[in-house]
């Protein structure tokens, strides 16, 4: 890959992290992930964007590949129904080489999003049943090798995969799983390379 090349690579990684650090576009691909919806749907489940604004981010996203119209389906008054794009999603490669001001400044968009959330489901309710409702929130830290950090993504997956296809049905609940990784600096020395390994 030439200078050039890789500038140029690392400027469309660039512009499509910029099209999602924004607390209005995560909102609209977050609604679109729940379901294909037209400019109307979004503008009422939004509830705070003007239309015109949602047309504005629509344009964004649309133009880095995120989101895309489905040819197939129509709302009400022939409206055109947006869905997402079989490319909207970031992978390590698209942002490899990005700074970690970029990064910083989408996780910190990204956590407020999420925590609007929760703060939307959970709200004013004066008691909530966490275990009986599958909700919570927690973390665990861990040592692995990469072999074995992969292997732990591979039986998540596995797991979760199926489930992605289901629509809704009697019996289910809608639920959402958000996951963060990442090296914190280790708490405790990193065990000796001669230390055997009995645990």
């Amino acid at each position: 890959m030439t200078h050039d090349d890789t500038h140029d690579t690392h400027d469309t990684a660039t512009r499509r992290l910029d099209a999602v650090v924004h607390p209005v576009r995560l909102r609209i691909l977050r609604a679109l992930t729940e379901r294909p919806s037209t400019v109307a749907a979004l503008v009422e489940a939004l509830g705070d964007v003007p239309q015109s604004s949602v047309y504005r981010h629509l344009k964004v996203l649309r133009d880095e590949g995120f989101v895309e119209p489905d040819p197939e389906a129509r709302g009400e008054g022939r409206e055109q129904v947006f869905a997402l794009a079989r490319s909207a999603h970031l992978s390590a490669d698209d942002v490899r080489g990005i700074g970690g001001e970029a990064h910083v400044q989408a996780f910190m968009t990204y956590v407020m999003g999420l925590a609007q959330e929760f703060a939307g489901w959970a709200g004013d309710r004066p008691s909530i049943d966490m275990g009986a409702e599958r909700a919570g929130y927690n973390e665990v830290s861990f040592w692995a090798t990469p072999e074995e950090f992969d292997a732990m993504v591979g039986a998540l997956n596995a797991a979760i995969i199926p489930l992605l296809n289901r629509g809704p049905a009697p019996g289910r609940v809608h639920h959402k799983l958000a996951t963060i990784t990442f090296p914190p600096p280790p708490l405790t020395a990193t065990p000796s390379a001669q230390e055997p390994d009995d645990a």
